[in-house]
């Protein structure tokens, strides 16, 4: 991850990266949550085929002054 953020800070252009994660999988939350991620949202009935279908919707800023 460490070496995909060096990266991703080279091109000025990109801001966030956003990502969403099925509710419930807390050790790939806490995963991102690590490398800077927050939740931004809950967002329901996000996935079709799996139980549970709900998301979170989770951003990163790259190259964005923190506020």
């Amino acid at each position: 991850m460490d070496e995909i953020f060096k990266r991703l800070k080279k091109d000025k252009e990109i801001k966030r990266i956003y990502l969403h994660m099925q509710f419930g999988n807390d050790a790939a939350i806490s995963f991102y949550k690590k490398f800077g991620f927050v939740i931004l949202k809950e967002i329901e009935d996000f996935y079709t085929d799996i139980e549970p279908k709900n998301c979170y919707f989770m951003m990163k800023k790259v190259n964005e002054e923190e506020n």
